[in-house]
């Protein structure tokens, strides 16, 4: 995380237990959230802005409790060993237009997310896209995030 940060990557809280929070109370869905807040403000001193749903799984007591705008993003299944490099780049690459908001996994072992960008980076900067935070890119874009709205794929 820190050399996340040093790197000027954007922290956005994705839950603190990873399950389908749909199903929760506005008490536990307060604990996962400030639970995790909390944890990332302590590892880097970064409050984060975003919230991404587990399995983009989410509820109208979701929307109402947590005071961040959501997030999701096109996916290429990267978390699934089963889907391959080829796999991967070319499902992200097939899907991203201007705007997009591009969802990859990041953990121990994940080798091939890592082979895809070698691919996917060079390939999005080839055609003239480039690579910002989301916050960024909602500025960018001249758009104000909003919460208890939905979620963005796209800005």
């Amino acid at each position: 995380m820190r050399r996340a940060k040093e790197l000027g990557c954007e922290f956005g809280n994705h839950s603190l237990t990873h399950q389908e929070m749909a199903a929760f109370n506005a008490e536990k869905i307060k604990e996962e959230i400030n639970t995790t807040t909390q944890l990332i403000q302590n590892a880097v001193g970064n409050t984060p802005v975003f919230f991404r749903a587990p399995f983009a799984s989410v509820s109208a007591t979701m929307y109402s409790t947590i005071e961040m705008p959501f997030i999701r993003g096109v996916i290429a299944n990267d978390w699934d060993e089963n889907y391959d490099v080829n796999y991967r780049s070319d499902t992200i690459l097939r899907q991203t237009v201007d705007g997009t908001i591009i969802c990859m996994h990041d953990f121990e072992g994940n080798r091939m997310t890592v082979e895809a960008l070698d691919t996917i980076i060079p390939s999005l900067k080839d055609k003239g896209f480039q690579l910002v935070t989301i916050s960024q890119l909602f500025e960018r874009k001249g758009v104000t995030p909003k919460t208890r709205s939905g979620y963005y794929d796209n800005v």
